[in-house]
C-alpha cells in the first residue's frame, strides 16, 4: 500500500537459481521504511525452485515477476529491466538488488536523503558489510573508493547492489543508444551505469554500509596474492587472441563515447585516450606516462605496460 508523502522506488532484481536466499532478500526489500517499494523481478532462466518462490511473492500488489525464458547473464538481465521500467509513471528513484543479500531497513531511505531531487541525474552507492556463514565480518572497504572516471574505468570496485539512482539518470540511460550486449557479458551493468553516472551526472559514495553482502560458494570477493606461476599464466592469456573479453576497457570507452555524445570535454578526452590508444601514438604514450591509469588497475606496472604494448587494455 502506498503511503502518502513517501517517495516511490522501483527495485530491480535479477534472479538465477537463488532458491536458498531469495526469500530473505525479498523480505528485507519489502521491509524498507519511509519509502514505497515496487519490486520488479526478472528471472534469468532458473532451474531450481526460485520461480515457484517468486510466483508466491508476485501475488502481492507491489511485486511484479517477469518470465521470458531467456538466459541473458546478469549484466544484460539487469539492463533489460532498466530499459523496460525506466519510463514508469510515478517512480522517482531506482535501485538494483541481488538475490542473496540482506538489506537493512533504512538502506533506501538513507540513499534518497543523500540524493534529494529525483529530477537531476544522480547516483548513490555505498560500502557493504561482508556476511559469511551467518556472521557479519565487517566492512568490505576500510578506505574511501575512487569514483573518478579514470579510477572506475580502469578498476570498478563499487557493487550495483548498493545503487540507488534518480529517474533522471534512468531516463538518460534508457533513452540513449543502448550499450553493446556483448560488452555487458564482461563489464556488467553496475560498472556501466556507474560510468554513465560519472560522465553524465553526479555520484555520491557512502563509506557506511546499509546491507549484508552475502558470501557463498558462487560469490567470492577479495584480492589474493599472485604467485610467479599465476602471473605467467595471466601473461599467457594476454596473447590469446581468442579471448572475447580482450580490450574490455577500450571497448567500454568506445561505447561511452558512442552512446553519450553529451559527455563533457574533459571526460571525452580521458575516454578518447583509452578508446584510441591502439591507433594513435599520442594516446598510447599518454597511457604509459600518466600513472593514474596504471595505479587504478590494481595491476603491477610491468603488467600494465605489457597490456598497452600488445593492445590488450
Amino acid at each position: 500500500m502506498r503511503e502518502a508523502g513517501n517517495p516511490t522506488v522501483a527495485v530491480l532484481m535479477s534472479t538465477y537459481n537463488g532458491e536458498k536466499y531469495v526469500s530473505e532478500q525479498i523480505e528485507s526489500i519489502l521491509s524498507q521504511r519511509d519509502v514505497n517499494i515496487k519490486l520488479y523481478i526478472r528471472d534469468d532462466g532458473s532451474e531450481d525452485k526460485t520461480l515457484s518462490i517468486l510466483k508466491q511473492y508476485s501475488a502481492l500488489d507491489n511485486v511484479e515477476l517477469v518470465i521470458d525464458g531467456e538466459n541473458l547473464g546478469p549484466g544484460n538481465s539487469f539492463m533489460r529491466l532498466l530499459y523496460n521500467y525506466a519510463g514508469l509513471e510515478g517512480i522517482e528513484f531506482f535501485a538494483f538488488a541481488d538475490q542473496d543479500d540482506i538489506w537493512f531497513s533504512d538502506k533506501v531511505a538513507v540513499a534518497i536523503e543523500e540524493l534529494g531531487d529525483s529530477r537531476q541525474a544522480k547516483l548513490y552507492c555505498s560500502n557493504q558489510n561482508i556476511f559469511k556463514n551467518g556472521t557479519d565480518c565487517g566492512l568490505r572497504y576500510t578506505e574511501p573508493q575512487d569514483i573518478s572516471l579514470i579510477g572506475h574505468i580502469t578498476k570498478n570496485t563499487i557493487a550495483g547492489c548498493t545503487f540507488v539512482f534518480t529517474k533522471k539518470l534512468a531516463n538518460i540511460i534508457a533513452g540513449s543508444r543502448h550499450v553493446n550486449e556483448e560488452l555487458l557479458r564482461y563489464r556488467l551493468h553496475d560498472a556501466w551505469i556507474m560510468l554513465v553516472a560519472i560522465c553524465c551526472g553526479k555520484v555520491f559514495y557512502d563509506e557506511r554500509s546499509y546491507m549484508n553482502y552475502r558470501i557463498h560458494n558462487a560469490n567470492v570477493v577479495g584480492v589474493k596474492k599472485e604467485s610467479v606461476l599465476t602471473k605467467l599464466k595471466k601473461l599467457g592469456r594476454l596473447v590469446d587472441s581468442r579471448r572475447k573479453d580482450r580490450n574490455v576497457r577500450m571497448k567500454t570507452a568506445e561505447q561511452l563515447l558512442l552512446c553519450f555524445p553529451e559527455i563533457n570535454k574533459k571526460n571525452r578526452g580521458i575516454l578518447s585516450v583509452i578508446a584510441n590508444y591502439q591507433k594513435d601514438v599520442g594516446s598510447r604514450m599518454r597511457l604509459l606516462r600518466d600513472g593514474r591509469f596504471c595505479q587504478n588497475t590494481g595491476e603491477s606496472r610491468w603488467m600494465f605496460i605489457m597490456k598497452v604494448l600488445i593492445n590488450f587494455l
